[in-house]
């Protein structure tokens, strides 16, 4: 049976000890909040992240990439710059880096405005170029390469049987077969959220040739003071790809786990968006995270995956840290 978001923030603090955090400085010619970060990670030899850079009063916003150095960023001047792009994701399979961005807005047939996400591939940062969009009004798809060369894609829907945003999986033959009728039919994951709760993908790991670890966000919205505030807290499961099933979510953060900070609106407080994870191969992992909507920073924590040994290309795309 499925466990409500109390139930397993109350097993997360029950259990969890506390952890070191900071904010992340971002340098350069920037105009507004840096949020919703990706995790750093190597790419053509340098160590890199990708981040949502928006105005206070505004959701339109570009995605921009950052050379990392731990706690400050600084900006790469190139035409990496993805303008009305939201909430980046990013993993490197073969030599391409991919790259996955919630456009918005998008205008449909009928007039009426939504969002979809679109990926892009290239063997450099000046040379990314589309090659799939999902569905429109879908966020959340994630994308990982397998040990047998095929391609896991994650999914977010929402609505009938998805309710407020179930996960789903498809594994497809190889990038180039991606496409969004096979999203929107995507094998949902069953009893990971209550009614009324959603959750979503973030990053993706491959922890051996047969299992799969996720980085995702479980949420719900609660009624205070006549403001409808969201709660996001990061979660993980794990998942089995010879028998399709996984494990169930367990938080592993909270917001009062980072620095104390501004929100873009009261109903954003308590959000903690899982942006990506740095595991040390120590036993523990670093999470990256937006905060609030207005900033980013990151949290140690011990490894989500602790039986699963890091091997050796994942530890070669791995970012350095002290």
């Amino acid at each position: 049976m499925s466990k409500t978001v109390a139930q397993l923030l109350q097993e997360y603090r029950n259990h969890t000890p506390p952890t070191h955090s900071q904010k992340i400085t971002f340098v350069g010619d920037l105009i507004g909040d840096i949020y919703n970060i990706t995790s750093p990670f190597v790419f053509n030899g340098e160590t890199i992240m990708a981040g949502r850079v928006e105005p206070r009063d505004s959701e339109l916003s570009s995605v921009m990439f950052f050379r990392n150095n731990d706690d400050r960023c600084t900006l790469i001047k190139d035409d990496s710059q993805f303008k009305n792009h939201q909430d980046p994701c990013c993993c490197v399979i073969g030599d391409e880096l991919i790259l996955g961005g919630v456009v918005y807005p998008v205008q449909r047939s009928d007039g009426t405005t939504t969002y979809q996400m679109v990926f892009y591939r290239g063997t450099s940062l000046s040379t990314l170029t589309p090659f799939f969009k999902g569905p429109e009004g879908m966020k959340d798809i994630r994308i990982c390469g397998l040990p047998n060369g095929r391609v896991l894609v994650m999914t977010r829907p929402q609505g009938g049987e998805s309710g407020m945003g179930e996960i789903g999986y498809h594994i497809f033959d190889d990038l180039d077969s991606i496409n969004a009728d096979v999203i929107q039919t995507a094998t949902l994951f069953k009893d990971q959220f209550v009614s009324g709760e959603w959750g979503g993908a973030n990053q993706l790991f491959v922890l051996n040739d047969t299992t799969v670890g996720v980085l995702g966000h479980i949420s719900y919205f609660e009624m205070v003071n006549e403001v409808n505030v969201r709660h996001y807290y990061p979660m993980v499961f794990e998942f089995d790809l010879i028998t399709q099933k996984t494990t169930p979510p367990r938080i592993i953060a909270e917001r009062s786990c980072f620095p104390v900070g501004p929100a873009k609106r009261p109903d954003l407080i308590d959000v903690v968006f899982s942006g990506g994870m740095v595991r040390t191969g120590d036993g523990a992992a670093i999470l990256y995270a937006g905060l609030s909507d207005t900033e980013a920073g990151f949290c140690h924590l011990p490894d989500p995956f602790p039986l699963h040994t890091i091997s050796s290309v994942n530890r070669s795309r791995m970012p350095m840290h002290r």
